[in-house]
């Protein structure tokens, strides 16, 4: 599958970590990034980077979370070459004023540049990129865990909630604890649909910080409220044989308590307990989320 651009859409690319570098019968055992790094494939990978981009992802002790910077690496790159239309090894990132990474493309005159924002959890790194640096892209994605539920079964939801006070307004943090699970849930799953609401909430508001460059420092962040808003169904909830589920935009965003219009926010359910939520500052297509693959990622 070629991987499809759109002078007026944002695309929206997925790596999985872990199918693009299986795990061994050693790095299984041995989940460090000293024993997974000497692979063949790992080293290909590797050598497409700058040595700075190489030294950040070999700094990571632990195998998943070098794999994670590594397809983030990959991704900004094969993005700003292609929209850009620049050389791989022009293709490198700086930081904006704001520490947000961008690219500054090194001949102006060719006037092609880049907006693009890129998160990462759960094995998973999503990528949201338009052509121009005109329009402000934010992308966030989670997934809950065992852990997560764990702590929430002995803590109880409602005290782990609070420890989340300076994020979220007062009528956020009632409508994440007032949630009403589905009828029929036993005690875990009742935790699990908790966790997967609050983490609706999350990640919006992460995605509209990641989107405006402020990220959680923003001064204005209990200010921000998502009011109405639902958790997508997954594709197994709608008897769907997909990576994909539902995707929803039918909520309200307040800032400093008046409407506002002129964000575009989607949320999208994909395979089991994703969502991936990617935030606009104007009104612009958003195309399909779309895996790619290492040959996609990295072409030769």
């Amino acid at each position: 599958m070629a991987c499809v651009t759109n002078n007026r859409a944002v695309i929206r690319w997925v790596a999985d970590v872990d199918q693009l570098w299986p795990q061994t019968s050693s790095s299984a055992t041995r989940p460090l990034t000293v024993h997974w790094a000497p692979n063949e494939a790992v080293q290909a990978a590797l050598d497409r980077l700058s040595q700075d981009e190489k030294a950040k992802v070999l700094r990571f002790h632990f195998t998943s979370d070098a794999k994670m910077s590594l397809a983030s690496c990959l991704l900004k790159r094969r993005a700003i070459t292609q929209i850009c239309e620049v050389s791989w090894h022009e293709a490198n990132v700086t930081l904006d004023s704001n520490k947000k990474p961008c690219f500054v493309p090194e001949r102006e005159a060719t006037g092609k540049t880049i907006a693009f924002n890129v998160s990462h959890h759960g094995g998973l790194v999503a990528l949201a990129a338009c052509p121009g640096s005109a329009t402000k892209l934010g992308i966030d994605i989670v997934s809950m865990s065992r852990a997560d539920i764990a702590t929430v079964a002995r803590q109880g939801f409602e005290t782990w909630v609070r420890t989340y006070e300076a994020v979220f307004s007062d009528r956020e943090l009632s409508d994440i604890v007032n949630f009403v699970p589905p009828e029929g849930c036993d005690p875990q799953a009742e935790i699990a649909a908790k966790l997967r609401h609050f983490s609706l909430h999350w990640a919006m508001k992460e995605a509209y910080v990641k989107m405006t460059g402020e990220g959680l420092a923003a001064p204005w962040l209990k200010d921000l409220e998502f009011l109405n808003t639902r958790t997508p169904r997954h594709a197994n909830e709608l008897s769907l044989e997909s990576e994909y589920g539902e995707a929803i935009c039918d909520f309200e965003i307040y800032l400093y308590s008046e409407r506002v219009r002129d964000v575009k926010l989607e949320v999208q359910a994909f395979r089991h307990g994703f969502l991936a939520i990617a935030a606009s500052d104007r009104s612009i297509d958003f195309l399909p989320y779309t895996f790619l693959s290492l040959e996609e990622i990295s072409p030769t």
